[in-house]
């Protein structure tokens, strides 16, 4: 036990700090997203069903038209640039659940993927590179303003398939969301 000056104990300050921190863990631990609730010019999961929805349809059609070749898609990096917390992994999960279910064939090319447990013809054969390999980004922006007493919030979700040896965009895509709630006015 340590005393201070006054001689009290600080057990009891140190022991706040650690629920308080606790706390604070659990609460900002797990995403979740609720329309009506909280930040109505959030992305809610109306909106990630509107995006999956559009995405996938836009992928799958674009797809299906490159018949006879057979394009195989790799997810890479689905950046939020946005000014609050969207969950991109959740919506690039959903898009490619989607087009999985719509036959599309996804590689699942990561590190810790069982690389070290294959046998060397077996990575040799994984690294040789694939002309009909496409990689699957995009990203997620916003451009806030206030209009009159709304505060208006305008998201852009943009895709892009590249292929991964030229490097050419053989796809792209956007959706545009608008999201408007009463701007809070400053009361003294």
């Amino acid at each position: 036990m340590v005393r201070n000056a006054h001689g009290n104990t600080r057990t009891g300050v140190g022991i706040v700090g650690v629920i308080i921190a606790v706390l604070t863990a659990f609460a900002c631990s797990s995403t979740s997203y609720s329309d009506g609730h909280g930040d109505p010019t959030g992305i809610g999961p109306d909106d990630v069903t509107k995006i999956t929805d559009y995405m996938s349809g836009s992928i799958h059609t674009f797809i299906s038209s490159a018949s006879p070749r057979t394009l195989k898609i790799e997810r890479k990096i689905f950046q939020n640039r946005t000014s609050g917390h969207i969950d991109t992994g959740m919506i690039a999960n959903a898009i490619e659940e989607s087009l999985v279910r719509k036959g599309m064939t996804f590689l699942e090319v990561r590190p810790g993927n069982g690389a070290a447990s294959m046998s060397q013809p077996a990575r040799e054969k994984a690294m040789v590179p694939d002309a009909n390999l496409l990689h699957l980004t995009g990203e997620i922006r916003e451009m806030q303003n206030v209009e009159g007493d709304y505060r208006i919030v305008r998201y852009t979700i943009s895709m892009k398939l590249i292929h991964s040896l030229s490097a050419k965009v053989e796809w792209t895509d956007s959706i545009r969301l608008e999201k408007r709630a009463r701007a809070r006015s400053a009361r003294f």
